[in-house]
Order: structure tokens, then sequence, then C-alpha cells
């Protein structure tokens, strides 16, 4: 029921906390304030990059069949671009080109879709 970064990075303060209070005797042991904005900043981009990866998964649904099933193959699946332009019967660089302009169209849909989620 409870998402899964809020809880790890929970985990992982607590490790962490107990890791300094083990090492308090140590010359070079952070403070515990320290350690805190640490953990609070890293969870900050946490949720961002989880917020940037709801709206990538929304943008690749937006896009048309064979535009997915190229970044599907190339990314998902980790086929060089070579033979997915076999197989999809195009050139490795008209293939390229055609990436590169799929990689320019979800950065855009990604941004609207948070600058949406911004506004609202």
């Amino acid at each position: 029921d409870r998402e899964f970064l809020p809880w790890a990075f929970a985990i992982a303060r607590n490790q962490a906390r107990a890791a300094r209070q083990a090492r308090q005797r140590e010359r070079l042991a952070f403070d515990q304030d320290v350690v805190d904005r640490v953990a609070d900043r890293a969870a900050e981009r946490a949720a961002v990059t989880d917020d940037r990866q709801v709206a990538l998964a929304e943008c690749l649904g937006r896009l048309p069949a064979d535009q997915r099933e190229i970044v599907e193959r190339r990314y998902r699946d980790g086929e060089p671009i070579a033979r997915v332009a076999e197989a999809l019967g195009k050139t490795a660089g008209a293939l390229g080109v055609a990436v590169f302009r799929i990689r320019q169209a979800l950065a855009r849909c990604i941004e609207g879709v948070l600058a949406g989620e911004r506004a609202q």
C-alpha cells in the first residue's frame, strides 16, 4: 500500500544513522544534521526522477505504434541500431535519425506532462 521510495529512503536513513553512531568515536564522522540533509536531498531528487518516469510511461503510450516499437527494441530490448534497422527495412542512418527525433519528441512530451502537473 505504501510507495517504495519513501520506505527505501527511511531504511537508508536509519542505516546511515546506525553506521554514524557506530563510528561516533572516529575523527571523520558526519554530523547527524549533515546526514539528514543529504538524505532529504536524495529523497527530493528521487521524487523528481519518479515523476519523470511516470511522465515517460505516459508519453511512450502516446507514441504511434511504429515509433514505440523502435524505442522498445532499442532501449528495452537493447538491440543495436543496425539490427533494428535491418528488421524494419531501414538503413542504420535513417533509423538513427528517427531515434533522435523520437527522443526529442519524448523529451518535449515529458516536460509538457510535468509542467501540466505543476500547474494543477
